[in-house]
């Protein structure tokens, strides 16, 4: 969910992104805004698989993250990276589904662009990047 909708994925929409349009890149790499520590900004995404129940879809969100999924990224000397920089991880496994991240430092949409970064979180194809 972001801002409280529900992104679902499927053959024909396989890309969710996400704005960090409420943060500057300024504030991201103030290490004392609390984003930015040993060179590094942490961020948190949860991936939920939901099955199809007809017309709708229900989802419930767990309290507690469950650690045995989360992914640590590590992407050194974030504050260095300039707008042409673009950073895709391995492609990983959750929910019986491939899915891949993909971090845009500066951005990519042209409002956007240049003013906060972006991570996009896609299903993956097999022999497709």
């Amino acid at each position: 969910m972001i801002d409280g909708k529900l992104h679902r994925f499927h053959e024909t929409k396989r890309l969710c992104e996400y704005d960090f349009n409420s943060y500057s890149i300024d504030a991201l790499n103030n290490p004392s805004s609390g984003y930015l520590k040993n060179d590094c900004c942490v961020v948190g995404v949860e991936v939920f698989v939901v099955k199809n129940q007809g017309k709708g879809e229900t989802s419930s969100m767990k309290k507690e993250p469950h650690l045995s999924t989360a992914l640590t990224w590590k992407i050194d000397k974030f504050s260095e990276l300039t707008e042409e920089d673009c950073c895709s991880d391995e492609v990983l496994s959750y929910g019986g589904y491939e899915w891949k991240l993909t971090l845009f430092p500066k951005g990519i949409r042209d409002e956007l662009e240049g003013k906060s970064p972006q991570v996009l979180c896609s299903r993956a194809r097999l022999g497709y990047e």
